[in-house]
């Protein structure tokens, strides 16, 4: 099969799913979730009618905040910023890592086919890696407290990625498969620590929050955060681009240095975070003795 069949065939059985899945979507949204909106609504009615018979005050809707009235929340919350500082972060410190690590692979892997042989495997091994984390994690979290459990993907984005820059800048050809190899790694168990461990950990600190925090942050940190740290690295690399004279090899001590400045930020927003005590840690529980039996 050449590789413009192969193509074709991928771009047809997305299309497949994704009409599947639309298709799964509007029969739910018929099934259960319009029925129970229905209930919810007419529920809401009653109370609204029972409200005025008795003579109380109709219970006005919250007003819709503006993006300026949400921004101010995020600043003046510390832990918002930390939130903030880290979803930046994570988006930054990936990108720089696979932007050099794609650019590694095009230059071994010349021949398209073989390329989307391999990112296939990757994506393989990604799959694997993350729901053995999946099922790990929850041990994680049990015996590790909440600041190690959320500092095991920036010092792995870090210094793994400090390391792969390095044999980037300073390997011989000689060992360019090993390079490779390390930034492949790199690249599954940074994601695979993120979905598991890094997330969930984020998810911990959203539940302690009070309502207004909670939705006018999570909303823009989760949404707009990382999506800006990608553009935020993609326009620095543009710009160590006109300095590399158009050569990607030559902006990797450059995006190496960007990288330990910004994972650097990563790791100390986390330890504030931590620092602010707002999840406790599950090992630091009260432990309930269970009842000795009657003599």
């Amino acid at each position: 099969m050449t590789y413009g069949s192969q193509l074709k065939f991928l771009v047809n059985l997305t299309i497949a799913v994704a009409v599947g899945i639309l298709a799964l979507h509007h029969w739910l949204d018929l099934k259960f979730v319009r029925p129970k909106l229905a209930a919810l609504k007419r529920r809401q009615e009653e109370l609204e009618r029972e409200e005025a018979a008795s003579g109380g005050a109709a219970s006005e809707p919250e007003p819709k905040k503006s993006f300026w009235e949400n921004a101010k929340v995020l600043i003046s919350s510390p832990a918002l910023q930390c939130l903030a500082a880290i979803a930046l972060a994570q988006g930054i410190t990936t990108n720089l890592v696979e932007v050099a690590w794609k650019a590694s692979l095009r230059e071994k892997f010349s021949d398209p086919r073989l390329y989307s042989q391999f990112m296939g495997s990757v994506s393989s091994a990604l799959g694997l890696c993350t729901g053995v984390a999946m099922v790990v994690s929850p041990t994680i979290f049990l015996k590790c407290t909440w600041r190690q459990v959320a500092s095991v993907n920036p010092n792995l984005m870090l210094w793994g990625g400090l390391a792969f820059f390095l044999a980037m800048i300073f390997g011989s050809p000689q060992i360019q498969g090993g390079i490779i190899l390390g930034g492949t790694a790199l690249y599954i168990f940074g994601r695979a620590s993120k979905f598991s461990l890094l997330k969930p950990a984020e998810e911990m600190v959203y539940i302690t929050l009070d309502d207004n925090a909670r939705r006018s942050g999570k909303a823009a940190i989760d949404v707009v955060g990382s999506q800006m740290g990608k553009s935020l690295s993609s326009l620095m690399q543009q710009v160590f681009l006109i300095f590399g004279q158009g050569k990607i090899q030559r902006t990797y001590p450059m995006m190496a240095v960007l990288l330990v400045a910004v994972g650097t930020v990563w790791i100390k927003a986390v330890e504030r975070l931590a620092g602010l005590g707002l999840v406790k840690d599950a090992r630091e529980a009260p432990q309930v003795e269970a009842p000795k039996a009657a003599q």
